[in-house]
């Protein structure tokens, strides 16, 4: 679970579940970000780099076209590897979000707690 907030209109902002897989250095997965009008339903592969493999780096597509790559994010995880820091950038120019950059921070969902709003549960 976490947030995002977009760069260019900052009241533009919204929550954003990902499900994140990894095998070796390949990361993929599904994500679902709310308030946005760019493909809320999105896939998403790429790759960990550096020297713990706390660098991420992926593309994101609409789950019904995997192949047609709509936005790239890039982030850092901590290294206690519960949290993702990272920035996204729109780069297809017939999508409604095209130039749109922001931030996003994902936080994992520890299994003796569960983000609903703000409350543990």
């Amino acid at each position: 679970m976490g947030t995002w907030t977009s760069l260019n209109a900052p009241n533009y902002n919204g929550v954003v579940e990902m499900d994140i897989k990894n095998e070796g250095k390949d990361v993929y997965g599904i994500s679902v970000i709310g308030n946005t009008k760019c493909f809320p339903d999105r896939v998403f592969k790429g790759k960990l780099s550096g020297k713990y493999n706390n660098f991420i780096r992926f593309k994101l597509a609409p789950i019904e076209n995997p192949e047609d790559s709509f936005a790239k994010n890039r982030g850092v995880i901590n290294r206690y590897r519960n949290a993702i820091s990272m920035v996204y950038s729109f780069n297809k120019p017939n999508s409604e979000c095209y130039g749109d950059v922001g931030t996003m921070f994902i936080s994992k969902i520890q299994p003796y707690s569960s983000i609903q709003g703000i409350t543990k549960k």
